[in-house]
């Protein structure tokens, strides 16, 4: 039975803006322009889908509180999976770029995330087979009904990868509340759209983490 779904990177957060690694729930939650993002990329989900089904979210705070106005319009209670979180930054929690910046496991990690994982965290593949693994799980067990699931940029720009290749395939960075939306054909998951109204993407906070 086909699903529809729509992947929702969280909205600006504190931690965004101080550029700063939290992957450890609650962490911190949304910005007063996160919040505004939020309830616009709500409007977008709703204007393609005025019926959602099942609204799942990441366990972290910016994901929850992003999700926080689709729940509001659709009484739908978040369903929390630990699957769609942010890359485990292990050492690198709660530490900002700035403080890590000159240390060589950090650039080489910058430059090339699969190679050189953050000491003691993920390296993107992992990430990549937990989400795919979670969303796959989701999808299997959504009956047919459309959904949406509230995350973090490394899942969304693995989504993207792993579904579409290029020019999709080479994205590195995706703005807050970007909106990708998928189908799943009981097998696997097609691209349909990639749709960033709601994340003012001229503003580049948040670039380096998600």
């Amino acid at each position: 039975m086909e699903t529809e779904i729509f992947l929702v990177r969280h909205g600006e957060s504190v931690s965004n803006v101080e550029n700063r690694f939290v992957a450890t729930p609650p962490g911190p939650g949304l910005t007063e322009k996160g919040v505004r993002q939020s309830e616009a990329a709500c409007r977008i989900v709703l204007a393609r889908a005025p019926h959602i089904g099942r609204i799942f979210s990441s366990p972290l705070q910016r994901a929850i509180e992003t999700a926080a106005p689709l729940c509001d319009r659709t009484a739908i209670v978040p369903e929390v999976r630990a699957g769609l979180a942010e890359t485990a930054f292990g050492a690198w929690d709660g530490r900002t770029a700035e403080e890590l910046r000159g240390v060589s496991q950090f650039d080489a990690w910058c430059a090339d995330p699969e190679a050189f994982p953050p000491p003691g965290g993920e390296a993107l593949s992992q990430v990549g087979g937990r989400v795919m693994d979670a969303l796959t799980r989701i999808a299997r067990n959504s009956d047919g009904q459309t959904i949406a699931a509230f995350t973090h940029m490394h899942p969304l720009v693995w989504f993207l990868r792993a579904t579409v290749g290029q020019p999709y395939g080479r994205v590195e960075w995706l703005p807050n509340c970007a909106i990708v939306r998928a189908r799943w054909d009981g097998r696997a998951f097609h691209f349909l759209s990639l749709d960033l109204a709601a994340a003012q993407p001229s503003d580049k906070a948040g670039r380096a983490v998600g």
